[in-house]
């Protein structure tokens, strides 16, 4: 999270801040991919603003277990039987969070299968900012019904890790045109808040074309809004690494009016004709 002209607290700590000061509490990051997930890995903490740094521990909200899921965090609040899956849970605990927050700018972002607990966040929590996904992929800001490649596909997130999503989620497994949403529409609930998703083009598994389809989609309601340069989205040639650098750049941009390279915006992939059918009012 990032915070600017005002106080914060993560947790138990709060302590003053002013001037350009930045608060940034990530969900948990990753550096390889889904193995090594579990390592709660730190993103370099840019030295261009001072900088507050707090995770979000998301076994707390709930366990990152397919076996054991419903054994604690949410659910034993609210019950087991709630449709509530992991990665809401997640954002759930990071909107808790934010209640102990007296901030001017929040930003949440995470890597991997938290990129999709931090898309997840920002759409659902008016108070945040500036929302990163990082990598997310299947679940976060890559489409269920376009895939490219050896991507990862919807019977293959939910068969890994069922708990991240609702208990009945796999009724769409080989019927994803059954679903009543894409994740386009996951990323227009930001809207007009600002919206930045990093993606790697050697990052396949996360299907790095899909994402940029599911980008275009959503640029359209953005520019609706009249809130085009609050959406971005950023190719690097690269596999599962995520860029704090990236997200600095684009803070810089949105909280304080700084102009982004050409590379922010860039589509290395051909844009198709249409397809998604929608479309703003006229």
């Amino acid at each position: 999270m990032c915070a600017c002209n005002g106080r914060a607290a993560a947790g138990r700590d709060r302590r003053g801040l002013s001037g350009r000061t930045f608060v940034d509490a990530t969900l948990p990051t990753t550096r390889e991919g889904h193995n090594a997930d579990a390592a709660r890995g730190r993103p370099a903490s840019p030295a261009r603003h001072p900088t507050l740094q707090r995770q979000c521990g998301r076994q707390e909200a709930a366990p990152d277990d397919k076996e054991k899921a419903r054994a604690a965090g949410v659910y034993e609040l609210f019950g087991a039987d709630i449709d509530c899956g992991g990665l809401m849970a997640w954002a759930w605990g990071f909107h808790r969070i934010m209640d102990a927050i007296d901030a001017a700018k929040v930003v949440v972002t995470g890597h991997s299968r938290y990129g999709k607990a931090a898309l997840v966040a920002g759409a659902y929590d008016e108070r945040i900012a500036l929302t990163l996904p990082s990598h997310s992929g299947c679940g976060g800001t890559a489409p269920y019904r376009f895939i490219y490649g050896n991507s990862e596909q919807l019977h293959n997130i939910v068969g890994f890790a069922p708990h991240w999503f609702r208990p009945d989620f796999n009724r769409f497994v080989d019927n994803v045109e059954r679903l009543p949403f894409d994740q386009h529409e996951l990323r227009a609930l930001v809207a007009s808040r600002a919206l930045l998703s990093t993606e790697g083009t050697e990052d396949s598994w996360t299907n790095p074309r899909g994402s940029q389809l599911t980008h275009v989609a959503a640029k359209t309601v953005y520019d609706f809004l009249e809130a085009g340069d609050r959406i971005s989205i950023r190719y690097r040639p690269v596999g599962h690494i995520p860029s704090s650098e990236d997200l600095m750049d684009f803070a810089d941009h949105v909280f304080f009016g700084k102009p982004l390279s050409e590379e922010f915006g860039a589509l290395p992939y051909p844009v198709e004709e249409d397809p998604v059918s929608w479309d703003v009012p006229r």
